[in-house]
């Protein structure tokens, strides 16, 4: 054998250590691209499930194929509270007798849509200021009489708004389940009299309105953890001149309900001074909504596809 030539068993253990260290390597790219496609595929199914827990809590509301739109006559047309409610009055009627029309109301803020008016601070007149110092505050919505009724929002104590709640009657309020919860203290909250005033004006005169009623629970968001406390007043004793219109059909799936309303407001409004437009319905809302959960969902979903699909190549490849 010449000087300086390996022996044959020696060249057989080199090879054989070789393929050894070769293969530990290879084990460990097994591992970390199988661990990384499973890490990826247990975010990606945690955030479907919380999805899916958002797309089906309940939202205290029932959509039934109702078609929403914002509705904004010219101030100058109805410069007074009583023209434009009768304005709105005249649309209302018009609408209801489209054929497959449930109901209608009015709102100022949408389910699970921004809310136009902002938060309210409020005090219960006859109560102490609260212990901790911090002022009271709550979502404010305006809705008319057939608001609760056109959305299937229970009345749980007390009466929702009726007809009889117009700009001469005496001011009222109806309030959320967790209104009630948070600052009613374990009382009756009906007969209760709120003075509400806007948040952001603190100094501003309040409007003092009693309690007749407690709806059951809204959801402001799709991810909220703590329910939000609600304060409805009756648009007919608080008239503004642009508001949402809610037409809810007798069925989901009503064909051409959007035109048929906004025809509808044509036939009222004969000099055309009234802007329409938002239109949607309350289902593009509340996907609108969680779009966002919706497209990490999607996207963390899509890069875990992936990442299998890589994995299992390169185990392949490795193997």
């Amino acid at each position: 054998q010449p000087p300086g030539v390996p022996a044959p068993q020696v060249l057989a253990g080199e090879g054989r250590a070789s393929p050894g260290r070769g293969g530990r390597i290879r084990s460990l790219l097994v591992v970390a691209e199988v661990a990384t496609a499973v890490l990826l595929l247990f975010g990606g199914g945690l955030l479907l499930r919380s999805l899916m827990a958002v797309e089906g809590v309940d939202r205290g509301y029932h959509t039934d194929g109702a078609v929403t739109m914002m509705v904004d006559p010219l101030g100058s047309t109805y410069p007074t509270p009583e023209r434009l409610l009768q304005f709105f009055d005249d649309v209302d009627r018009e609408v209801r007798a489209i054929p497959g029309v449930r109901n209608v109301a009015y709102t100022s803020t949408l389910p699970l849509g921004a809310s136009d008016l902002g938060p309210v601070s409020f005090e219960i007149v006859g109560d102490p200021p609260p212990a901790d110092g911090k002022t009271q505050v709550s979502a404010f919505q305006l809705v008319s009489h057939t608001y609760f009724d056109t959305l299937r929002i229970p009345v749980v104590d007390g009466r929702g708004f009726s007809d009889r709640d117009t700009l001469d009657a005496p001011r009222v309020c109806v309030v959320g389940e967790a209104f009630v919860r948070k600052y009613v203290g374990g009382r009756s909250p009906i007969g209760l009299r709120l003075a509400v005033r806007p948040s952001q004006i603190p100094q501003a005169k309040p409007n003092v309105c009693e309690i007749v009623g407690v709806v059951a629970q809204v959801k402001e968001r799709p991810d909220e953890i703590e329910d939000v406390a609600q304060i409805y007043v009756p648009f007919a004793q608080n008239p503004i001149d642009d508001i949402y219109l809610v037409a809810a059909p007798q069925s989901p799936g009503l064909a051409g309900l959007a035109e048929s309303v906004r025809a509808a407001i044509d036939r009222v409004d004969t000099a055309k001074l009234v802007s329409v437009h938002m239109v949607m319905t309350l289902d593009d809302i509340a996907r609108d909504a969680t779009g966002r959960y919706r497209f990490r969902a999607v996207l963390v979903m899509t890069f875990a596809a992936l990442a299998l699909v890589l994995a299992m190549v390169g185990v392949f490849g490795v193997l």
